[in-house]
């Protein structure tokens, strides 16, 4: 892996769920069961991405941080917007 990015996206029993958007090393390759794999035992599981999304690249702002807004919204739009309203408020 090159670079990874999490958030943090409505989920309906449990309120968020975790989104991983990985950028890969060039000519390389891995599943999202192996990273879970991996994950198992060196992390807490509800610190484990329920959803993962592979990137070629982030788009980054002019002092060179990635635009999380961006993040965010493209993280939505892969759960669906239907998440945001079936997530309870208490």
């Amino acid at each position: 892996m090159s670079e990874v990015y999490v958030v943090g996206v409505p989920d309906g029993l449990s309120g968020e769920e975790i989104l991983a958007f990985i950028k890969l090393k060039e000519n390389s390759s891995v599943t999202e069961k192996e990273i879970r794999d991996y994950c198992k035992g060196k992390i807490s599981s509800n610190k484990i991405p329920k959803y993962i999304k592979f990137v070629k690249s982030f788009r980054t702002s002019d002092t060179g941080k990635v635009v999380k807004k961006d993040l965010r919204k493209a993280a939505l739009e892969i759960v669906g917007h239907n998440a945001v309203q079936r997530c309870k408020v208490y």
